[in-house]
């Protein structure tokens, strides 16, 4: 009975663990049991019985309409269509969107070969094109891994950001005690270019680590990268694509009209005010219709 237990487990390990799966289950398991004894008693050996009764009940899509798990049979049938992550994909992709992100970093601080870099880490990126694609799902090993690397990860993380603000905070501290003691102006340009460096530096740990929370983000779809965000963004793009070319219009109209170039460019920050404004007012119509 051990083998036929073992058997059902795997037959309802994809499906919800809900009160419907769970009555469904235990009936079925109860129906196995009972062929299992009947069996049994016909004199059928352990064997016999046992591949008789996952011959009889082991394909739950032909039982599913009697106990009731149509639905829910049809829901996971429409999941394994999903593309299926494994712990190496998962493991690739970290690696691979890492790797894109110190050449990104590097860019940063390095202007002269900055667009260069861009390039090649786009195409790094686009190698595991997962962020615009929400149609896929991990399996169990990549999601464990996943969790796994993100809480190791996260001292790391932290880490970067800190010492990155700290450089921020003390890469002007040089220019401005310069320019308390008046010294020459090029002493001035040498405290703005360590400046400049200082911040880079700073930009580079930040891209770091803001590189790996997306790609855990990304393939977990947290934050930015979960079903929801991803909804809302498409209403922002949807409302964006009408409303701003009216801004445009309005803007061109004004300023025209008026002839007051000076004075109509406060349309753009009240603009952006607004726009901010009626997505957060969409955003919270979903939520309310979703709650209904």
């Amino acid at each position: 009975m051990d083998t036929i237990r073992t058997y059902l487990e795997n037959m309802f390990l994809h499906l919800p663990k809900n009160p419907e799966v769970r009555r469904a289950k235990e009936e079925l398991l109860s129906m196995m049991e009972d062929k299992y004894q009947e069996l049994k008693r016909e004199g059928r050996s352990e064997n016999e019985a046992i591949g008789i009764v996952i011959s009889e009940f082991g394909n739950l899509e032909e039982i599913a309409e009697e106990l009731g798990l149509t639905n829910f049979m049809h829901q996971e049938n429409k999941r394994k269509n999903l593309r299926v992550i494994s712990k190496e994909d998962a493991s690739h992709f970290m690696e691979n969107r890492e790797k894109a992100s110190y050449k990104v970093a590097l860019g940063v601080v390095m202007v002269a070969i900055a667009v260069g870099l861009f390039i090649l880490s786009g195409v790094e990126y686009g190698r595991y094109d997962l962020d615009k694609n929400a149609d896929f799902t991990l399996d169990f090993q990549a999601e464990t891994y996943l969790r796994n690397e993100e809480e190791r990860n996260r001292l790391s993380m932290a880490i970067k950001i800190i010492i990155g603000v700290v450089v921020c905070i003390v890469s002007v501290l040089p220019l401005i005690l310069l320019g308390i003691l008046d010294v020459r102006d090029e002493m001035l340009i040498m405290a703005v270019a360590l400046l400049l460096f200082l911040v880079g530096s700073a930009v580079f740990l930040f891209v770091l680590a803001g590189s790996q929370q997306s790609s855990m983000d990304i393939l977990l779809k947290k934050g930015e990268y979960s079903m929801e965000a991803r909804k809302r963004s498409k209403k922002a793009e949807t409302i964006g694509s009408i409303y701003w070319p009216l801004i445009v219009l309005v803007y061109l109209y004004w300023s025209f009209t008026s002839g007051l170039w000076g004075f109509t460019w406060i349309i753009w920050p009240l603009a952006g005010l607004l726009f901010a404004a009626m997505v957060g007012v969409t955003g919270l119509i979903s939520k309310e219709e979703k709650n209904e």
